[in-house]
Formats: structure tokens, sequence, C-alpha cells
């Protein structure tokens, strides 16, 4: 088989068959596989956002996704080829985003809020009072039923022109679409390159950013309701829920985030006790 490409949890083969094949790396649990496949198989019938499904295999002891193989590069290759197209990937990535979103998740997928919950407990490395400030606000955030992609970027979206593809779906759940929103702006903010990246790409990704992501949320807000203060509220939940991913390259502006976001929360409830203890005196 022919190596496609590659990521932190799956590589990716070309099968004599002109399939493609996602192979996981040994030690990732086959569950991402199985929640891949329900949520594609939900947009399978609108307008080639997603490949084709085939269904798991198991080959060289590992499990692996075949699914139709979708000629192109993904949008953040795209970019660090033809860098003037910086302007259109935001509002393409919102576009899509939102078409994900008005689709209704399957049973199947396990419920966001659950996701992150555990996710944030197993955290290493995040200190008790941010992971306590972490779980308290993710109990003030809203469920929902709408499909989730749960690791939507540049690299999961290949660039087909007017029809653009989205893949990697093992991190699909299902909840509130703004929660989603938050886990894309977390990665274009902080995530590192994954393995295998071209050099000019990891050059050219961190300038990039801020214009991507102001023209993402832009654009997304145009096409979908956001609270901007839900948003920033499951911006914090997913900055604590990105550290047990445990990429070292990461931990340290995550960290800071957060510290951040809790010293600005205990300023405004000082603020707000000071507010009603002089309309009260």
């Amino acid at each position: 088989m022919e190596l496609l490409g590659q990521g932190r949890e799956a590589e990716v083969f070309l099968r004599p068959d002109g399939a493609v094949l996602k192979l996981l790396r040994p030690g990732f649990p086959e569950t991402g596989l199985h929640r891949e496949l329900a949520a594609m198989r939900a947009l399978a019938g609108h307008d080639g956002l997603v490949p084709r499904p085939v269904g798991i295999v198991t080959t060289r002891d590992r499990p692996g996704l075949v699914m139709e193989r979708i000629p192109g590069a993904d949008l953040l290759s795209t970019l660090a080829r033809s860098p003037w197209r910086l302007h259109s990937a935001g509002p393409l990535m919102a576009a899509v985003h939102a078409r994900v979103h008005a689709v209704s998740a399957p049973a199947a997928l396990p419920d966001l809020r659950a996701e992150l919950d555990g996710r944030i407990r197993a955290a290493a490395g995040l200190p008790d009072r941010l992971r306590s400030f972490a779980l308290s606000t993710l109990d003030g955030l809203p469920d929902g039923d709408r499909l989730c992609h749960g690791d939507l970027h540049l690299g999961n979206i290949l660039d087909r022109g007017n029809s653009p593809v989205v893949i990697d779906w093992g991190n699909a759940a299902r909840g509130d679409p703004v929660g989603d929103v938050a886990r894309t702006l977390v990665l274009h903010r902080h995530a590192s390159p994954p393995p295998g990246s071209p050099l000019v790409m990891r050059v050219l990704a961190p300038p990039l950013r801020n214009d991507i992501v102001h023209r993402y949320l832009r654009a997304y807000r145009r096409l979908g309701r956001v609270s901007v203060p839900t948003l920033r509220r499951w911006e914090i939940v997913h900055t604590a829920a990105r550290l047990s991913e445990r990429i070292e390259a990461e931990c340290s502006s995550l960290l800071r985030r957060l510290e951040a976001a809790l010293a600005r929360a205990d300023r405004a409830e000082r603020s707000g006790h000071l507010g009603r203890a002089s309309t009260h005196g």
C-alpha cells in the first residue's frame, strides 16, 4: 500500500483497489473509528461533504477505516503553496462548519459535555484550581443535539474548490455547535503542526492564524447564532481539555491562557461583590 499521509493517531494509505485506509497507530482506541463511521454515515447524503465510508477492517493487527478516496490536498497544505488564498480560508471553513452543525447527531455519538468532563479530569499537569475552574465553567454550558466534528481545522478539510470535503471524524460528538466552534478556535490558536508537516507549512502557520481565526468567526456568526460570552466559556473548557492530549509543545501556552481566564473571572467576581455591596450600602 502507498502511504498518503500521517498524523499523531493514524497513517493513511492508498489500497490497491483505489480506496483509502486510515490505519490507527498502536495504542489508539478503535472507538474513534466507530464514531468516525457513524458521523460520516449521517452526512453521506449531504452533497459530498464527507468521503463515502466503506467499513472498519483490521490490517497488520491494527484497526482501520476504509473509505472513498478524495483527490486533492488539505486546505492547510494548499495555503502553504498558495498563501494568497488566505482571505478565503476562514469563510470557507465557517461555511463547512455551519453545514455540519445543521445536521442532527446520530444517537450513537457521545455527548460533548460528558466527553469534555472526562478529558479535563484526565488531563495530566493541570493544577487542581485550574481543573476546578474548567469543570465549574463546563457545568454552566448548554447541551445540544447537533453533529459536532470535534477537531475541525484547515488540515481536516480537503480542498475541492467550491465543494470541500471534511475528514477525520474520530472526535465526533453530539452537542452545542458553539462548543464545536470553540474547539476550532483553540486549535488554530495553539495547536502545533502534526508530524510530517512540510517545513513551509510550519513556518507559515503562526503568522496566518490570527487572520484566519478572525475571518472564520466573523463568517460563522453570520451563518449561525453565537453568544460571545458562551463561546468564551467553551474556549476555557476546550483549553483545559486539550491538555489531556499531552502535546508537550502546547502545554505552557494552554496553561497561561487558563491562568489568564481564571484571573479575569476572579476580577469579575470581586467587581460584582463590590457592586452589590455599594448598592446595599
